[in-house]
């Protein structure tokens, strides 16, 4: 942080080393270089096709529930599928999808300028990784299923 330093004067290092108190996080550093080689060992495009097959299919099962809608165009789509049911707010089925297990983010997603371009209060976000199957993902419709129809 400090560029010198007497008895009477402290000199600031330039921006942005002036914020950089302590020790870098140097174990973060090398479980990120660890991370990335993990991918690559999988393969970048593979970690991608199977999100995107993933969320896909979530998003081609939840358009089939009664008042569910997908927001989004099914060829945009990555990882994420974002929807709305009709009459309940999203941090009301965020919560009762966590009772069930299901993690998922509920309410303005931070975009609140896209929700109001939209005319929605929130939406509710499912988030797929590599790792997920699709046993997660019936997980998750099986569980709003029963939500919307209750």
């Amino acid at each position: 942080m400090s560029a010198s330093v007497t008895a009477d004067i402290y000199a600031w290092k330039p921006l942005p080393k002036r914020f950089e108190a302590g020790t870098e996080s140097i174990a973060e550093i090398v479980a990120f270089g660890a991370a990335i080689e993990y991918w690559r060992s999988i393969g970048i495009e593979k970690i991608s096709q199977v999100e995107r097959e993933l969320a896909a299919y979530t998003s081609d099962q939840l358009s089939r529930l009664r008042n569910v809608k997908v927001l989004g165009a099914e060829t945009e789509r990555v990882s994420v599928v974002s929807f709305t049911v009709d009459g309940t707010d999203p941090k009301e089925i965020e919560s009762k999808l966590d009772k069930g297990g299901i993690i998922v983010r509920g309410g303005d997603l931070n975009a609140k300028l896209l929700m109001q371009t939209l005319g929605i209060p929130g939406a509710v976000r499912a988030s797929f990784m590599f790792y997920n199957t699709k046993q997660d993902c019936d997980a998750l419709i099986q569980n709003l299923q029963r939500i919307v129809q209750a």
